[in-house]
Parts: structure tokens; sequence; C-alpha cells
């Protein structure tokens, strides 16, 4: 009876870890907010090794002076909202999260040790 109770509490907390992992729409969001936050450490925590490079480029596009950086930057702001509420896709270890109201260039991501990580590409 005591294996029984032990085992029973350790699949408990497996549960309850596994629950604990952020989806792929809260990691997009997470990350997005890092941007427009131009914090480049919690954008390369939440992104894969391929996309920090790119992360330091874009939070300065982001967060620049000029009409565009600032017009870029409420346009990211605005999308939050709507990355909360859009939807995600999930393929075995690759995940698409889409905006809400649209299905046109969703956010890609990968699951690496278990974690998802938004993987952006340069194009």
């Amino acid at each position: 009876m005591k294996k029984l109770s032990v085992m029973l509490l350790a699949l408990a907390g497996l549960f309850i870890f596994t629950g604990c992992s952020d989806s792929p729409k809260d990691v997009v969001v997470k990350w997005t907010e890092a941007i427009v936050n131009g914090d480049i450490k919690t954008a390369n925590e939440y992104s894969t090794e391929n996309t920090h490079s790119l992360n330091g480029l874009i939070i300065g596009v982001v967060n620049g002076k000029s009409e565009d950086s600032k017009k870029t930057k409420a346009e990211l702001e605005a999308s939050i909202e709507k990355l909360k509420n859009g939807r995600e896709e999930i393929t075995g270890d690759t995940a698409k999260v889409f905006v809400e109201g649209s299905d046109d260039k969703p956010a890609t991501l990968k699951k690496i040790d278990g974690k998802w990580k938004v993987d952006a590409q340069k194009k």
C-alpha cells in the first residue's frame, strides 16, 4: 500500500509540474512583451539560439526613435492581446501561434528540452 501511495504522489507531482509549463501562446506573448520592453535577456529566454541574434536587431528597430519604430512598437503592443486570444496549432515539437482573426504570418515555435521557444527566421 505504501508503494502505491508513493507512486500516486509521484504521478500527481508529474502532472502538476507538466501543467506549469508555458504553452506556445504564453511563450509568444512573453517574448513579444520582452521585445517591446527592450528586454534582450527575457527575449532570449523565450527563443531559440538561432533567434537570439535577431532579438537584438528587432529590439533596436522596435525601440528606435524614428516614426517607423514608434509605429512598429505600437503595432506590437496592440498585437499582444490579439496573440492572447489567438489560436495555436501544435504538431509534435513544432507549434504555430496565430494572431486573433488572422491566418497570416504565424509565430513559429520549437520545443527544446521540453520548453517552447520562438523560432524567428530572417527572411
